[in-house]
């Protein structure tokens, strides 16, 4: 299938996209250039998100671990709710998280994630 095609059944809210890996592996990037080869993405980066968090923040793997793990929970969560709005607008979220968990499920469970997996709800 061409890429062209490959890249219409990932639009339109049709998948979630959710890139992850360690700090400075490049996921920034790659979720960036999947979105813009998209008519109709959104970009949501866990890094972004997680700096929400002015005062009081914890890096995910910085200390106390338990208060890293709590805030990790939380920016997950929070990419989580704002790929299933915008799955819902008909966009198509490409996100990027270096937390140590990945999101537990993306958007309403009915698209594909990248590697061709179902999201689970």
């Amino acid at each position: 299938m061409s890429e062209r095609g490959a890249a219409s059944r990932l639009d339109g809210g049709g998948a979630c996209l959710l890139v992850t890996g360690a700090p400075g592996a490049g996921k920034s990037t790659v979720s960036r250039l999947a979105a813009e080869s998209l008519t109709r993405s959104a970009l949501l980066r866990g890094d972004f998100v997680s700096r929400l968090v002015v005062s009081g923040h914890v890096w995910a793997l910085g200390e106390p671990a338990e208060e890293a793990a709590r805030q990790t929970r939380l920016c997950n969560d929070n990419l989580v709710l704002l790929a299933r709005n915008l799955v819902a607008a008909g966009f198509t979220p490409s996100s990027s998280t270096g937390t140590r968990r990945s999101p537990r499920r993306c958007a309403t469970g009915s698209g594909s994630s990248a590697g061709g997996s179902t999201p689970r709800r």
